[in-house]
């Protein structure tokens, strides 16, 4: 039996995390991580129960916290807490209301043709290419593209969006390996706070179709302040780009790594739906989420005290043995399929049907286009998150 190592970003656990839960879910599903000094769940039933315990907060982001933030960190943090996800009932399930009629079924519907002009053009810029990095030259791309679109915002602006969104999540994903990411993410913030206050101001002048003037029609009655419409609008590109970057990433390397699945997926496209969901649960973009005990809690015989971290591991929890059969196994045609992937309760992740849009599309039409795809070579890099699952480059050689 081999030591669980308690470094959650050590090289092995960022590069092969579903080997490292496993050996905790297997041997202490419960466990005390001394090093993070918190708690990480593994199992399917445990996550599945506290992502919807009232006994548990979103809102981490504690006075103790904030008190060992540099002054950059801290002014990041005070945006961050009026994220939606960050805030329990009620203060989040007012921000939801305003959030859920922005992106109706309605909203995302109408968005398919413009998602499929992206793709069509990302496609368009690299396929007389012979060798491609699918991170950095499709995939980053898209998700940026289409939140932009969405939100009225011009053309000219996409590049700067993408840079200040991606040094932000240096700080929302921990990524510990960059150094200076509380100064790279509160500059992010303060030019999008600045951005987005501008565009808001507009809309109010010049209302249109789009989505921030989708927000506003939807807090009409200022169940909202503009602070916090502001944090939505920022929240919606750091939790919606490099999240679906790594989905359609993961899931191209997913097909990579499993030949006769992209086989099946080529010869029979109506399997997309199928596919999609099983990509979320085999090698999804998030990875856990952290949350903090408001009272004690016994699961498995242990006890969660009052003010102690968890981190629920929902690529665990989609791993296990248990719920799903041959769970290591990546199977297009997996029906039912109940991945956590989005989460579970209150915080289901309320871009899911948007990103899942994103992935159909952008996988079936690389598919589709791309007559051959194979991997540069086997070496992967990871990024040295422990909430995200995301690529750092995906190097292939590709054929029309």
């Amino acid at each position: 039996m081999i030591a669980i190592t308690n470094d959650l970003l050590d090289p092995q656990a960022v590069s092969d995390p579903y080997s490292y839960f496993k050996q905790i879910r297997q041997e202490d599903p419960v466990y005390w991580n001394d090093r993070w000094k918190g708690w990480i769940i593994t199992k399917y039933d445990d996550v599945y129960a506290l992502l919807q315990d009232p006994r548990i907060s979103a809102d981490r982001i504690s006075k103790q916290v904030m008190d060992k933030m540099p002054t950059e960190g801290k002014y990041v943090a005070e945006v961050m807490k009026k994220w939606m996800p960050l805030t329990d009932p009620p203060n989040h399930t007012r921000i939801r209301k305003v959030l859920q009629k922005a992106f109706s079924p309605r909203v995302i519907g109408a968005m398919r043709d413009t998602i499929q002009d992206i793709v069509n053009q990302a496609i368009d810029e690299i396929e007389k290419r012979e060798r491609i990095d699918i991170v950095s030259d499709y995939a980053f791309s898209i998700p940026s593209n289409v939140l932009s679109a969405m939100m009225g915002l011009p053309t000219e602006d996409f590049d700067k969006i993408k840079t200040w969104t991606h040094d932000l999540n240096t700080l929302v994903f921990i990524d510990l390996s960059v150094k200076d990411r509380h100064m790279k993410a509160f500059l992010a913030v303060k030019e999008m706070s600045a951005y987005f206050e501008e565009k808001f101001e507009e809309r109010k002048r010049n209302p249109g179709t789009d989505l921030i003037s989708s927000l506003i029609e939807a807090n009409e009655g200022g169940i909202l302040s503009t602070e916090e419409l502001i944090a939505q609008s920022i929240l919606l590109f750091q939790a919606g780009h490099e999240t679906t970057t790594g989905m359609i990433a993961n899931s191209l390397l997913a097909l990579l790594k499993n030949p006769d699945q992209m086989k099946l997926l080529k010869e029979n496209p109506s399997l997309i739906n199928t596919a999609v969901e099983e990509f979320v649960r085999y090698d999804g973009a998030a990875k856990s989420v952290v949350r903090v005990a408001t009272e004690d809690i016994e699961i498995r015989n242990k006890v969660i005290k009052k003010g102690e971290r968890l981190l629920i591991v929902n690529a665990s929890a989609n791993r296990d043995e248990e719920k799903f059969e041959n769970p290591d196994q990546l199977d297009i045609t997996r029906d039912p399929n109940p991945h956590l992937g989005f989460g579970h309760g209150a915080h289901y992740c309320l871009g899911n049907q948007l990103a899942r849009l994103e992935v159909r599309i952008a996988v079936s039409t690389f598919l589709q286009r791309i007559n051959h795809l194979e991997l540069a070579h086997d070496q992967l890099s990871w990024e040295s998150t422990m909430v995200g699952r995301l690529l750092k480059s995906l190097d292939v050689y590709i054929k029309i």
